[in-house]
């Protein structure tokens, strides 16, 4: 029998860690009120930056996953994953 997740995610899902290098796709800097993100601290990865726009970043990261991927974290979803994917 298989079995489908189906997340919806939204601005406070998806984090990017703090150590992201700037790169051309998203303003990242936290201290420019244009920035794409704000500062924010997680139980599970400390220091990481929220997306202001779920849809609009989201979009960018999407077009540019291979750049994101290593800087991604998603804890609200991540438990989930883990539990049904990982073996016990």
């Amino acid at each position: 029998m298989k079995t489908a997740l189906i997340v919806t995610l939204g601005n406070r899902d998806i984090r990017l860690d703090a150590r992201i290098p700037a790169n051309e796709f998203l303003n990242i800097n936290p201290d420019d009120k244009n920035s794409a993100c704000y500062k924010g601290k997680d139980e599970s990865f400390g220091e990481v930056l929220f997306l202001k726009s779920a849809r609009e970043h989201g979009k960018i990261i999407f077009e540019n996953y291979e750049f994101f991927k290593p800087y991604l974290k998603y804890p609200i979803v991540k438990p989930a994953i883990e539990y049904h994917y990982c073996p016990r």
